[in-house]
């Protein structure tokens, strides 16, 4: 994570990162839970999938962040 920081305030960008522990929500959730607490209005993040049973069993971080309808996103994959 410090060298994604450094590469981002290299080229202009105020970044910072930080470890959330999950506190018993799914990856996805935790990712809006902060991006709202600290007033995010854009998410940037990779979109990965996984296969049916696995994505039906534990969910995905790439789901709940395309259902959730509070923030801008940018999506890769």
């Amino acid at each position: 994570a410090a060298d994604v920081v450094r590469f981002l305030m290299k080229h202009g960008v105020k970044a910072r990162s930080q470890l959330l522990e999950g506190g018993g929500i799914s990856v996805g959730d935790s990712i809006i839970v902060e991006a709202d607490r600290i007033g995010a209005d854009l998410i940037v993040a990779g979109g990965y999938g996984h296969s049916r049973f696995r994505e039906w069993a534990f969910g995905g971080a790439t789901r709940s962040l395309l259902s959730s309808g509070s923030f801008h996103r940018l999506l890769s994959n």
